[in-house]
């Protein structure tokens, strides 16, 4: 299983075949994440969930807004501007990229003094009823690889003896690292190569190869750079 960037899944499909030859598909195949939740959820269930499209998540961060408005200080006089409601959802796609939780954000508010701690709390709330409001009108596309980590997690056989690749990254997000960890569970290696030279001029890169040995560490399997 090869794993690459979104815009490179065509070219390197076509680099797979002229490597291995018309019978490679049979053995090898290119995914990028996305395209790996649609297969996985085509198996195991949620391939048919309803998603939002932008105008959907609009209205839903509206209704979210509006839920709690009673309880907010800092963004309640912003809370019906279109601008503010693209900067909530543009905030809450950074935050589920890197994994934060709302319950992570009351966390880090109660300890955390002045205008911050309540610019937190606040982002809570409205993660939280954002959520509440999503799971009534339809999925967040930027929630798939959330719920594809959960159905690796469920189902350690789609893994199970495969050699997965990664190819053509710099970095990943949170989300991305949690669905490598659930394929971990299962597959026989995970070789990837990475944008960098190893110099220390890449710190994203380099970031990321402690990250990926970390997750090795996890599941008690040696790695080496």
């Amino acid at each position: 299983l090869l794993l690459v960037p979104e815009q490179a899944s065509h070219e390197l499909e076509r680099a797979l075949c002229a490597a291995g030859g018309d019978g490679i598909c049979l053995r090898a195949e290119v995914l990028s994440f996305s395209r790996l939740a649609s297969r996985v959820f085509s198996l195991y269930g949620g391939v048919s969930r309803p998603s939002l499209d932008k105008g959907g998540r609009l209205i839903a961060m509206a209704q979210a807004l509006e839920a709690v408005s009673s309880q907010l200080k800092l963004y309640a006089a912003s809370r019906r501007r279109s601008e503010f409601l693209l900067r909530m959802l543009r905030m809450i796609e950074e935050l589920r990229a890197a994994r934060i939780t709302a319950e992570a954000l009351h966390k880090t508010a109660g300890q955390t003094e002045g205008q911050l701690a309540v610019k937190l709390a606040e982002l809570a709330l409205i993660l939280e009823s954002y959520e509440t409001v999503c799971a009534t009108m339809g999925q967040d596309p930027n929630h798939r690889l959330a719920l594809l980590a959960g159905q690796l997690e469920e189902h350690p056989e789609y893994a199970a003896g495969r050699d997965i690749y990664l190819l053509g990254f710099t970095d990943l997000t949170g989300q991305e690292l949690a669905v490598l960890d659930a394929l971990l569970e299962g597959a026989a290696s995970l070789t990837a190569g990475l944008l960098g030279d190893g110099s220390g001029g890449f710190p994203l890169t380099d970031s990321t190869v402690k990250a990926l040995g970390r997750l090795a560490k996890g599941h008690g399997l040696p790695s080496k750079t």
